[in-house]
């Protein structure tokens, strides 16, 4: 079972025989500085990772285990990127987006479904940082959009993927190896954005003019 950092579940179970005389259960957790079981067999999701948790009889020749993963929820400093990112990719429909959730998507695409493009009111969305897998986005006419953070496993921006972010002042791409820009990408004033790389790439973005940028290549600090 996975539960998100911070949260508390009670875990089901049933004995048998039902006649049973002695019904006591003892917990106990592989890793308690992940998860921690009380008397009762309520977990306590502490922090990222996995345990085992184990139910045995007091005499301990009797036991059951389950695997739990703990996984943490995405905190978004933007309320509106949240619900979209909520109503597109929130499998479990618990009202968070987990690291994990997050780490499957591969593509935000505007053509289908239309996900982010033309959002006028979006501003940030440097959680993109935590989609671990994507490989293609567009953000394209998002004019209130001020700063981005492209997670490593991008390899390249499409065509006007950036077009028309009138408002956008801050790109961090965490990809060591310059992403492959398409056409148009950053249709923008290019004067008024500063691109933040990891600080062993500065050279190799610099001498590509990475997206037609050269001196607003910076490292990541």
């Amino acid at each position: 079972m996975t539960i998100l950092e911070g949260r508390e579940v009670n875990i089901t179970y049933s004995l048998t025989p039902d006649n049973a005389t002695d019904t006591s259960i003892t917990w106990s957790s592989s890793d308690p500085t992940i998860v921690v079981v009380d008397e009762n067999g309520k977990l306590t999701a502490l922090k990222g990772g996995e345990a085992t948790i184990t139910a045995a009889t007091p005499d301990g020749k009797i036991t059951a285990t389950c695997k739990v993963t703990v996984d943490k929820a995405i905190e978004f400093a933007d309320s509106i990127v949240k619900s979209r990112c909520l109503l597109h990719f929130d499998t479990n429909k618990d009202g968070e987006l987990s690291m994990s959730e997050a780490a499957t998507v591969t593509k935000i695409s505007f053509i289908a479904p239309n996900i982010f493009s033309s959002l006028c009111d979006i501003q940030s969305f440097n959680e993109l940082q935590y989609f671990t897998s994507l490989k293609e986005f567009s953000f394209a006419n998002c004019s209130s959009l001020t700063s981005i953070t492209l997670p490593n496993s991008v390899t390249s921006i499409g065509e006007k993927a950036f077009a028309f972010c009138s408002s956008l002042t801050s790109i961090t791409c965490l990809a060591e190896n310059p992403p492959v820009v398409g056409d148009g990408a950053f249709l923008m004033h290019h004067d008024k954005v500063t691109i933040f790389v990891p600080s062993k790439a500065v050279d190799r973005y610099k001498a590509i003019y990475w997206g037609g940028f050269k001196d607003q290549i910076k490292a990541i600090q």
